[in-house]
């Protein structure tokens, strides 16, 4: 689907997310994220609820662009219809990476994960991710995600959504 796409960014002076606008199925997508802190929580609760509403792109501060969208088959998406993408930007560093969050386009359902190098070190880190998901699914060690495809030319890596959940940081 090469069809253009309005989408919004979200997150102040560094960009953190890039989610389409008018699609409030995305909603359910974003709720899958849960930020550690109460504050963070309680705004990306305020920001679920206006993606849901259709509003994201009236919320201050946030910018939107129109792309053109591209064949994410390329990197492993299986649907006929094309996913409900959103993107999220890693922490900066020598370890950032973007990564896309593909959803059905129907209800928001998160089904793939792709991950892209941005810093200096990040794709040593993703192409490791993947070797040890491979583990993991030949040791019959579940729940963890499925690899799905790794392009050592193209720097990408893909796996199957996993529903997480926050765990204690000390």
């Amino acid at each position: 689907s090469g069809a253009p796409a309005t989408f919004a960014v979200l997150g102040g002076v560094r960009p953190r997310w890039i989610v389409p606008v008018g699609k409030p199925q995305i909603a359910r997508l974003l709720s899958s994220w849960r930020p550690y802190k109460l504050s963070s929580r309680l705004g990306w609760h305020a920001l679920c609820g206006a993606a849901r509403g259709g509003l994201l792109h009236h919320l201050p501060g946030v910018k939107t662009f129109t792309a053109q969208g591209g064949d994410w088959r390329d990197f492993g998406w299986e649907a006929a219809t094309p996913p409900l993408t959103a993107f999220y930007v890693g922490t900066a560093g020598p370890q950032q990476k973007l990564i896309a969050l593909l959803a059905d386009a129907e209800d928001g359902t998160p089904r793939l994960i792709v991950k892209f190098p941005l810093g200096a070190r990040a794709w040593r880190g993703i192409a490791h991710e993947y070797e040890t998901l491979q583990c993991l699914q030949a040791e019959k060690r579940f729940p963890v995600p499925a690899p799905v495809h790794l392009d050592t030319d193209k720097r990408f890596a893909a796996q199957s959504w996993l529903e997480g959940a926050p765990v204690g940081t000390g």
